[in-house]
């Protein structure tokens, strides 16, 4: 059954609705699979018109939180996919607290049982808040660089005399909610009641074409959700009880990145990156290929797969015009082929498909954009307090190559201002880990470590 559901490259589920009923919530059942059965959550996480956004859960194989890329009403029936790819649904039938659905891959049919559930199902996660809560929680809408509306969450403290300080939080890459929800852990909400209760206000917000923010997510770059982070600062700024003197912000991964950029730019108070990388796109791409496959064991598929990335980020970059660069991706693919076998490349998922799928996808605004990102550029102008926060089993963004692009890169000597921590049991999302591979993360009960907590408090607190 493993090797069913993680080789699917289409999910597809559909439900009817009854009476315009709302599904938002959490479903609990099961997915039946050649006369076996297999626990599922479906978590209805938002509605908006047709649009709707939501997860699964399969707790028996460790797979907690996994994304639709799509959730679409039509028709009086809510159709899921986990890929953009053709996928075809069937509609079977539904009912007040009951939904039955069919999951479709390849031709393999996999019934579907949930019944809606009273309670918040998910994994153990004890570092969720709960109430009563030592704060406000406000829903705010500010306006984003494109013009779209974009909706957080303001948290202000109980307890403090304001003027407070505040933190904008910005979130990795891929759609993200304010939470920065994935795997059953919410990192931002944890972050943001850590801080509340030591006294500093916060936002976070969904990106934009996520949750209840307006806009497009699809052909967003880097520089925009840059662009969004600031106009969330400047609206932060703006807000009662809110010290406009002294607004940072922290980001992880691709939002460390962002922070980096803002902090060098002048546009932030004080900056925390929480897996910031310090190294070009490309650059990190290949290494954590070779961490990631090379521990998963690929054997001499590795090999392949990186000679591919090479290969393909080399045509990519070199390429502005997007006709040329699609024909070079081609043929990137291509020599690669000559060199290992086209089967090599079928093993690695480059069927006829599978290739069209991969060339839409590095042929994207946003990986042509991060392929040639320079995260230190400008870095030298930091001149506010800044920290980089690094995992000593990260292997998305290790951190052994980064400090050593910081160090290297001298802003150490050039400012008292900007540290580095370096947590040596902690992976990419700050959890003490074994061997710090994602396909750990959401079997940990622990969100965040808290000495990562304490350390950003510190900083923003001048201790």
């Amino acid at each position: 059954m493993k090797s069913f559901l993680f080789s699917a490259i289409v999910l597809c589920v559909c439900f009817t609705s009854v009476q315009a009923q709302s599904l938002k919530g959490d479903w609990q059942g099961s997915l039946s699979f050649n006369g076996q059965q297999f626990g599922i959550i479906l978590h209805i996480t938002s509605e908006s018109d047709s649009r709707v956004e939501g997860n699964l859960d399969i707790p028996q194989q460790g797979a907690l939180g996994l994304k639709f890329d799509a959730m679409e009403w039509r028709n009086d029936t809510l159709f899921g996919s986990m890929a953009s790819v053709q996928s075809r649904c069937f509609l079977v039938q539904a009912g007040a607290d009951s939904l039955v659905g069919t999951w479709f891959q390849n031709g393999v049919e996999a019934g579907m049982k949930l019944k809606r559930s009273a309670e918040e199902l998910g994994p153990e996660r004890p570092q969720h808040p709960k109430p009563p809560f030592p704060y406000d929680q406000r829903e705010v809408v500010f306006q984003g660089a494109d013009g779209s509306q974009l909706a957080g969450t303001l948290v202000l403290p109980h307890g403090a005399k304001p003027p407070f300080s505040a933190v904008v939080m910005v979130s990795g890459s891929g759609p993200q909610d304010r939470d920065e929800s994935l795997f059953g852990h919410k990192p931002f909400l944890v972050i943001a009641d850590y801080l509340a209760r030591q006294g500093i206000a916060s936002l976070r917000y969904d990106e934009r074409g996520v949750g209840e923010s307006h806009g497009t997510f699809v052909n967003a770059t880097t520089t925009d959700f840059l662009q969004d982070a600031e106009k969330a600062v400047q609206f932060l700024r703006e807000q009662q009880h809110i010290n406009s003197q002294y607004v940072g912000v922290v980001g992880h991964s691709e939002g460390g990145v962002i922070a980096t950029k803002m902090a060098a730019s002048g546009t932030v108070d004080f900056g925390f990156a929480l897996a910031g990388s310090a190294i070009r796109g490309d650059s990190l791409l290949l290494v954590q290929s070779e961490l990631i496959f090379g521990a998963s064991g690929m054997g001499s598929l590795l090999q392949v797969q990186l000679d591919l990335q090479r290969e393909v980020f080399e045509a990519v970059t070199s390429n502005s015009d997007s006709v040329q660069r699609e024909k070079a991706i081609h043929e990137a693919i291509a020599l690669v082929g000559e060199k290992h076998g086209q089967q090599s490349l079928q093993m690695l998922g480059l069927n006829e498909a599978g290739m069209q799928q991969y060339v839409a996808q590095v042929s994207q605004p946003w990986m042509v954009e991060f392929l040639q990102l320079h995260p230190l550029d400008g870095i030298e102008s930091i001149d506010v307090p800044f920290a980089f926060a690094f995992g000593g089993k990260d292997v998305q963004v290790p951190a052994k190559h980064n400090i050593t692009a910081l160090e290297e890169s001298g802003i150490l000597e050039a400012s008292t201002l900007v540290k580095i921590h370096e947590y040596p049991n902690l992976n990419h999302l700050f959890q003490n880990a074994k061997t710090g591979l994602p396909s750990e993360y959401a079997n940990i009960k622990e969100t965040i470590d808290e000495s990562v907590l304490k350390d950003l408090v510190a900083l923003i607190k001048h201790q």
